[in-house]
């Protein structure tokens, strides 16, 4: 008896800062090393009260109503400049947006679609030696193999593609996508262990 072969599974967590373009173009990275991959592209609205104030339902909706139309943007404009449209023609793209604590919800909807890979970055004012808070606690709690992207550079939103990535990724055909100079990632199991 054949059955259909079930689709890898990919969450992307962004936070929709000016990291947010290579979190996600590190995950269409992996996606296009697979056949016919889900990709579940995850944004979190934080419901979290502050000292001086509990955001209210209006401006939970507000917020959460922003951040639908500012991924969509993101997702669009990222898939188009990192992806052949032919490469993903057989892809399963689902955007997400959600209410609550980050960390609780990434690994919330990873667990949900039995996510194969978590791609997360590392963001806030962490030090060197450590992931930002929200990475520390997905990868405490994830049971799938995370990969998190470190050593991103600010830059400016408006900037092209890095020239030495386009080459290597055109040299390679696709096998390749960022040159030495952005090959800054880390993928840590969830048993801890980590490579490249």
């Amino acid at each position: 008896m054949s059955e259909l072969a079930r689709r890898p599974v990919i969450v992307v967590a962004v936070d929709l800062s000016e990291y947010a373009d290579a979190v996600l173009t590190h995950a269409f990275d992996q996606a296009a090393r697979m056949e016919r991959p889900a990709v579940h592209v995850l944004a979190v609205v934080s419901d979290e009260h502050r000292l001086w104030h509990r955001p209210t339902e209006p401006e939970l909706a507000e917020r959460e109503g922003h951040t639908k139309t500012h991924l969509v943007e993101l997702v669009l404009r990222v898939l188009e400049d990192a992806v052949p449209a032919a490469s993903r023609e057989h892809w399963n793209l689902r955007l997400h947006v959600r209410r609550g604590h980050p960390d609780e919800q990434i690994v919330e909807l990873a667990e949900e679609v039995v996510a194969d890979l978590l791609v997360i970055g590392r963001y806030g004012h962490a030090s060197r030696r450590r992931l930002g808070s929200t990475a520390d606690r997905v990868l405490a709690q994830a049971e799938c193999p995370v990969l998190v992207v470190a050593g991103v550079r600010q830059r400016d939103e408006q900037a092209a593609q890095c020239p030495a990535c386009v080459a290597v990724r055109a040299a390679s055909d696709g096998e390749r996508w960022f040159c030495d100079a952005h090959l800054g990632v880390v993928i840590v199991s969830a048993s801890g262990g980590s490579g490249w």
